[in-house]
């Protein structure tokens, strides 16, 4: 036998069996193609299931998905439903908060200016009559403006007054009790002592500056309170009786 794939063996074979191959070479060609269209057919056929399965695969997908998407959806609606029936709950809610802030803004330096007022009478002498007082202070828009004179304590309001008594009084002592009279107490002045012919007593004119310490704080939160009361604490008092000052007296 040749040892050659495919090749037409000659040898003379002895004493074996007589075979004659009467087929037509296109009988076999066609039956070659009939195998070859059976495979081809097969190949299709699988193709086709495998198509069809990763279509079926990717529909049920895309069905699982809108599925989802349309719960989302329904859960979405439910929520909005639901945050519409506490819609207005949450305005009130928001409108309250904003008077809240508006009231704390507008009656941050707020002074118990009666209070006040009560806390100079007490610090003078008995004798002594405020005949005149006025009171200035900045707001929660404009602040008050703060004295440029040299090493004068910082204000956030001034009470002027003008006070009468029978003789001439001392000065240096009101001032004293002003310092440790007043709450929130920052600087005091003189404006002098002078007779009044027309009262026949000696009028003399004092002003007292105060610091946050005074504010009434009545919606200021506490933690705001003492922070505030801490700086005033640390702030240097310059309290003078012969020189101008925050106050705005002169000698």
């Amino acid at each position: 036998m040749s040892g050659r794939s495919g090749a037409v063996s000659t040898e003379l074979v002895i004493g074996g069996t007589a075979r004659v191959d009467l087929l037509p070479n296109e009988v076999r060609v066609a039956q070659r193609g009939a195998r070859q269209r059976v495979w081809l057919g097969v190949a299709v056929v699988a193709a086709v299931l495998i198509t069809a399965g990763g279509y079926g695969a990717a529909k049920v997908t895309s069905i699982a998905a809108a599925l989802e998407l349309s719960r989302e959806q329904d859960r979405t609606v439910a929520l909005l439903a639901e945050q519409a029936q506490y819609a207005e709950l949450r305005t009130l809610t928001g409108t309250r908060q904003a008077l809240e802030d508006a009231r704390i803004a507008g009656a941050f330096s707020e002074i118990d200016w009666m209070a006040r007022v009560a806390e100079v009478q007490a610090a003078l002498p008995a004798d002594a009559v405020i005949i005149e007082m006025s009171l200035d202070s900045g707001d929660a828009m404009v602040a008050y403006p703060q004295p440029t004179t040299p090493f004068a304590a910082p204000v956030k309001a001034v009470m002027t007054f003008t006070a009468v008594t029978p003789s001439v009084p001392r000065v240096s002592d009101w001032l004293d009790a002003l310092e440790t009279s007043v709450t929130g107490f920052s600087a005091s002045a003189t404006s002098g002592v002078a007779w009044s012919e027309e009262l026949q007593l000696y009028t003399t004119g004092i002003g007292v500056g105060v610091t946050e310490g005074a504010w009434s704080g009545r919606y200021i939160p506490d933690e705001v309170i003492a922070a505030l009361q801490d700086q005033a604490a640390q702030t240097p008092v310059e309290a003078t009786d012969d020189t101008t000052d925050a106050a705005g007296g002169t000698p």
